[in-house]
């Protein structure tokens, strides 16, 4: 992989992760071209985990309502998955709405859904060689 420092760094961040024992521990994320990488903090140099977001998607979290009110706040939360399962779901959390959407608008790139989900397919009107064609 090329030097990762030579990407731009297309959205940044603390997120937020949920532990067994219901604590946030907090880390710093940097989205670059393809990969979201996670940090101890803003100074560190080297990422202590690389996501690969090809086939990657997001989606909304249901609020919570936790008992320690100082985590109140934390109730902007999105999961990462991919379809084929290459990685563990990921939970997340942020301060405000305006992260998170911030955050869903930039995974929605690396989104590689189903387009019969994202489509009324209707019925199959021929085949190609490397394709087939639906009406729309």
């Amino acid at each position: 992989m090329p030097n990762y420092k030579s990407k731009d760094i297309i959205q940044s961040g603390w997120l937020y992760k949920r532990k067994a024992n219901n604590r946030l521990v907090k880390h710093w994320f940097e989205l670059r071209e393809f990969f979201l990488f996670k940090f101890k903090d803003q100074k560190s140099r080297s990422p202590k985990a690389i996501i690969c977001l090809e086939g990657l998607q997001a989606t909304k979290l249901p609020q919570e309502h936790p008992n320690d009110h100082a985590q109140e706040t934390f109730r902007n939360g999105f999961e990462i998955f991919h379809r084929d399962k290459i990685y563990k779901v990921k939970k997340y959390y942020v301060k405000d709405y305006l992260e998170f959407s911030q955050w869903m608008e930039c995974f929605k790139i690396y989104d590689r859904s189903d387009p019969f989900q994202l489509y009324e397919v209707r019925d199959k009107i021929g085949t190609g060689g490397f394709s087939v064609v639906y009406r729309a």
